[in-house]
């Protein structure tokens, strides 16, 4: 169990939040999205599939890459 007050870990938690919100990880692209769904008497089973594609910011350090 982690030390500390109630209000010390909800500082963390939200500054944590507020990083990733900031950060610039790239653009993701959504690919391909499909459902599928089956009835199983009283119950559905119902499976989702999301392909992304995501993009990262090019370092400067980086040679360009040549496109095709």
């Amino acid at each position: 169990m982690s030390k500390g007050s109630l209000m010390h870990n909800l500082g963390a938690f939200v500054g944590h939040i507020a990083k990733a919100l900031r950060s610039d990880r790239g653009r993701t692209n959504v690919v391909k999205k499909s459902m599928q769904e089956e009835a199983r008497g009283t119950m559905v089973l119902r499976r989702t599939t999301i392909e992304e594609i995501e993009i990262q910011p090019a370092r400067p350090s980086d040679p360009p890459t040549p496109e095709p």
